[in-house]
């Protein structure tokens, strides 16, 4: 019996020793990110995160408990974070790490000023010459904004550009102005440095046909 006692005290000891000789982990999991800290995605298309990896140096791959923060939203142009953590068994707390998303819309590389020239070709056929500015949609990838049209009228109208097609398409919109109300609609062609586009204004005394081309400043 006293054997069997002192065998068991051993065994007690022993585990006491081993014990004190752990030392406390308050070494901090590695947390990595895969490809770039900043990427770029495409308004209205799906965004894939390129992945992330953590590791800790007692418990070994442990990415799955990583904990993970998103503002993105790509059905609107802007910047976005998505923010990274993950924390051990032991409490420990990796730094935070950050990538940035930028949303884009894929028309941005014809955002500029333009000459247009206008010319009217029925009835009563003339020319008419004026300067607009072409913003991007920030909601419909694709989508642009026209600030003038028509007459050196103050305005908003937008067109689609389609590249499996190479051309412009302007659905019908309704202009409601102080000097002037009317609908249009048209379509077109474009370059890299210029559009051409044919369209069609209805006023409440008749239509006119009109072929409007615009070209980078």
């Amino acid at each position: 019996m006293k054997r069997l006692l002192n065998f068991f005290g051993f065994i007690l000891m022993m585990a006491l020793v081993i014990a004190g000789c752990q030392k406390e982990d308050k070494v901090e999991p590695e947390l990595t990110l895969k490809g770039k800290d900043t990427v770029t995605t495409v308004l209205n298309q799906e965004f894939e995160d390129p992945g992330f990896k953590a590791i800790d140096n007692l418990e070994g791959n442990i990415t799955s408990r990583v904990l993970v923060q998103s503002n993105v939203n790509v059905d609107k142009v802007g910047f976005y974070e998505i923010t990274y953590t993950v924390t051990d068994n032991s409490g420990n707390q990796s730094p935070d790490r950050v990538r940035v998303v930028k949303v884009i819309n894929q028309a941005n590389k014809w955002e500029n000023g333009y000459e247009a020239n206008d010319e009217k070709l029925y009835p009563d056929p003339s020319n008419s010459g004026y300067n607009l500015n072409l913003r991007i949609d920030s909601f419909q990838n694709y989508r642009v904004h026209l600030d003038r049209f028509y007459k050196d009228v103050n305005t908003d109208i937008f067109f689609d550009i389609y590249t499996e097609f190479e051309d412009l398409i302007i659905p019908y919109q309704e202009i409601s102005m102080d000097t002037v109300s009317y609908w249009v609609q048209g379509n077109g062609v474009y370059t890299d440095t210029s559009f051409t586009i044919n369209y069609t204004v209805n006023l409440l005394d008749g239509s006119e046909l009109h072929r409007v081309e615009l070209i980078k400043k």
